[in-house]
């Protein structure tokens, strides 16, 4: 499936894990394209023969971590949200628990933004695919009388712009802001400012 095999015993998931692990601190260090199959095996103390029992190439373990990360970042964001009675609050814990989660995971931005250089086409299907659930989400929320109607498609890609970059900047622009206390300031100032809303009404 998609050149990976998956690991049909526990043993062989570790093993599985092993490799998934190594690929993401090499391709997060060095990059994907420095990245040999050979170093991703060393690194995972496996063989290189072991490396082609599970993928057929180094771009099919890519492929995977990239969905990988996905899905834990989606699967961490809906545990931070399951007690939010509105959607203005599952927003807001939402938003937070994606900058906290990429600031103990650095290599979440490295990772997925390489797929521009390995196919675009991957980087294209990611961010889509995360819209896609983003919009879905927004179109309840307003059947429900939570939020205005608006783009929601566009709006989703607006709200995930605010959560990569505010993360960019306590991540790696601003690495002095990366306590829990100023992330939560940090966002609800924000939310302040996307309730009030950002300019002036003119006379």
């Amino acid at each position: 499936m998609n050149g990976i095999n998956k690991p049909l015993t526990k043993r062989g998931q570790k093993t599985f894990d092993a490799l998934i692990n190594s690929a993401i601190t090499l391709f997060h260090t060095k990059g994907y394209h420095q990245t040999t199959i050979a170093e991703i095996a060393s690194e995972a103390s496996v063989s290189v023969g072991t490396f082609y029992i599970y993928f057929t190439d180094k771009y099919s373990l890519y492929n995977h971590v990239l969905k990988e990360l996905g899905h834990k970042i989606r699967a961490h964001t809906t545990k931070a949200i399951l007690q939010s009675k509105t959607r203005r609050e599952a927003e807001r814990a939402g938003i937070k628990a994606f900058i906290k989660y990429i600031r103990d995971y650095p290599h979440v931005y490295t990772v997925i933004w390489q797929a521009l250089q390995v196919d675009k086409t991957l980087f294209i299907n990611y961010y889509t695919d995360f819209a896609a659930r983003y919009t879905k989400g927004l179109n309840e929320a307003f059947k429900k009388g939570e939020v205005l109607e608006t783009n929601f498609q566009t709006l989703s890609y607006a709200l995930m712009g605010i959560s990569n970059f505010v993360g960019l900047q306590v991540t790696m622009l601003e690495p002095n802001l990366k306590s829990d206390e100023t992330i939560d300031h940090l966002v609800d100032n924000l939310f302040d400012t996307l309730e009030k809303g950002l300019f002036v009404k003119e006379r």
